[in-house]
């Protein structure tokens, strides 16, 4: 009895292992486009801002 029940616990402490790295691979991946997306815009907002300075300045 106890042992079956050790051997459940095991292959649900599996499950959530493997659930949980599938969970981080995927949160890994959702940060990573955060962060181009942050680099993009921030590229697009420099640019702008640069042309709008140039401007000024002539």
């Amino acid at each position: 009895m106890l042992n079956s029940q050790k051997v459940g616990k095991n292959r649900a402490v599996s499950l959530d292992k493997s659930t949980l790295n599938r969970v981080v691979k995927n949160f890994e991946r959702l940060i990573l486009i955060m962060i181009y997306i942050q680099f993009y815009v921030f590229g697009l907002m420099y640019v702008d801002f640069r042309n709008h300075f140039l401007s000024l300045i002539r």
